[in-house]
Formats: structure tokens, C-alpha cells, sequence
């Protein structure tokens, strides 16, 4: 009984670590440290795709790319957790606009392909977006200076 249970506990251990390893947080996959996130204010939020996608504008003052990658990637780690799909369009005052857009999976893509309703504008975006993409192996995490979704 006290084999088994060992043994059972091992089998949990690894089981854990596995899929520890398996779920790389969104700092990790955008490279960036989680820590020291610069102040940001969302100015507009726009859900879709049956509230599996969504668009939000965030604006700050002076934060450089490194800054920008770390707001980006908070946000996606904050709505991830409601959301399969965001984009983020980071508005600066002092410099340059940035934008990132992450997919979990293809929740929001089965959504949009059959939605009874018309779909968007960012919600034609983002399957544009997918469908230009030659090898999509999720999660997908862009982050850019230059727009994503057109």
C-alpha cells in the first residue's frame, strides 16, 4: 500500500511538472520580465466572435519597445483568462503606436466562421490575419510597431 502511493505521488509530481513546463506564461513567450509593468490606461474595448475575441486600446506616455512588449504581454496575460483571442493596439503620446495580437487557439476563428451575423471589422481583421498565416501553431503571439490587422 505504501509502494503505491509512492508511486502515485510520483506519477502526480511529474504530471505537474509536465504540464508546468508545457504552459509558458505570456511574459515567457513574448520574452519580457513580469515585474516592473509600466502604467497604462485602457481608453476602448470592443468584444466579438461570441466574446471569445477582443480589441482593446491601451494609451501610456514615453515607454520604449521594452516597455511597450511588457504592457502588451500584460494585457494579454489579464485577458486571456476571459478571452481566446486579443488585440492591442498601444497608443503612445510621446512616441511611437504599438500592437500585439495573441490567439490561444482557434476558438475564435470557429466562432467567426460560423457566425449568423456579419462579422466586424476587427473581427475581419483577425480572420485575415489567420488565414495569411502559413504555419499557425498556437498559441500565436505577435508584437509589433507597425499594424497587424488590416
Amino acid at each position: 500500500m505504501f509502494i503505491k502511493k509512492k508511486r502515485l505521488i510520483a506519477v502526480l509530481f511529474v504530471t505537474v511538472l509536465f504540464l508546468s513546463a508545457c504552459n509558458n506564461s505570456v511574459y515567457e513567450e513574448m520574452g519580457v520580465d513580469e515585474n516592473n509593468i509600466p502604467p497604462f490606461n485602457e481608453t476602448e474595448r470592443q468584444e466579438g466572435a461570441n466574446k471569445s475575441l477582443i480589441a482593446v486600446k491601451l494609451m501610456t506616455e514615453g515607454s520604449g519597445e521594452e516597455d511597450a512588449k511588457k504592457s502588451i504581454a500584460d494585457s494579454f496575460a489579464l485577458l486571456k483568462e476571459e478571452y481566446r483571442t486579443v488585440s492591442v493596439e498601444l497608443e503612445d503620446a510621446d512616441q511611437e503606436n504599438w500592437y500585439g495580437v495573441y490567439l490561444q487557439d482557434d476558438t475564435a476563428i470557429q466562432n467567426m466562421k460560423h457566425a449568423t451575423t456579419e462579422l466586424t471589422t476587427e473581427e475581419k481583421a483577425v480572420m485575415k490575419y489567420y488565414e495569411e498565416l502559413e504555419n499557425p501553431e498556437f498559441p500565436i503571439i505577435e508584437f509589433s510597431e507597425n499594424p497587424i490587422l488590416h
